[in-house]
């Protein structure tokens, strides 16, 4: 069983990763802000992080930044997540040292596949890790370069199979190198062309996610109501 560290604002997204996750049969701690995940780090010692990349207070690429430039926390894999209203910026993912990024809402099939290979290696790199106590957390001005890692290669950058979005023909697939750009680029793979555009399913999933986030509080408050006055009314 590993340690998942799931960090997100939203409570629909925060609901359905931990459910998938803990049917998997995961550990799961549940956040909801930058801050907290820092104060939250050595308790928790988690094997994967996913962690939302706008996250408020300290956002998804400072906390990738800070895991990845620590002897104490480099075992960990960092799993960015973004939905179409809020993506996630790859470059600035990559530049983090991320080993990933995830596509919101969040699908078993997509979740499962990235995050399971990632719990099993992080386990392994977790024996090699050097003694001594965990790091503090960082300053508000945070002292630590993008992009720079540790004397491992560079991190495989697994991506969500199950986004269409524009940028998923510019990610490298999971255990290949982006290709630098002093080459030429690769032929184009076979078959249909990706869709330059986000499929209107997405995009009315999205929609529908975020009014649920946004009605959920009412909706909770006058089931409350209702059931009380059935009480009082015995």
């Amino acid at each position: 069983m590993s340690r998942i560290l799931l960090a997100d604002d939203s409570p629909h997204a925060q609901r359905m990763g931990e459910r998938l996750l803990r049917d998997e049969g995961h550990e799961v701690v549940t956040i909801t802000d930058g801050d907290t995940v820092f104060v939250r780090l050595p308790d928790v010692d988690p094997d994967v992080l996913i962690v939302d990349a706008n996250l408020p207070m300290r956002n998804g690429y400072e906390i990738t930044r800070f895991v990845k430039g620590s002897s104490f926390y480099r075992h960990a894999k960092v799993l960015l997540t973004g939905s179409v209203a809020e993506p996630v910026d790859e470059k600035l993912a990559r530049d983090a040292g991320a080993d990933g990024m995830l596509h919101k809402p969040f699908e078993s099939k997509a979740l499962l596949s990235l995050v399971n290979p990632l719990a099993e290696k992080a386990a392994e790199l977790r024996e090699l890790r050097p003694a001594g106590p965990p790091p503090p957390p960082p300053g508000d001005e945070p002292k630590f370069i993008s992009g720079a890692v540790n004397a491992e290669p560079e991190p495989e950058f697994a991506v969500d199979p199950e986004a269409d979005k524009p940028v998923a023909p510019m990610l490298a697939p999971l255990g290949v190198k982006p290709t630098p750009e002093s080459e030429p680029d690769p032929a184009p793979p076979s078959g249909p062309a990706v869709s330059p555009t986000v499929s209107e399913e997405e995009r009315v999933r999205a929609a529908v996610t975020l009014a649920l986030d946004a009605a959920m509080p009412r909706m909770i408050d006058e089931l409350t109501q209702q059931v009380l006055r059935a009480l009082h009314s015995k």
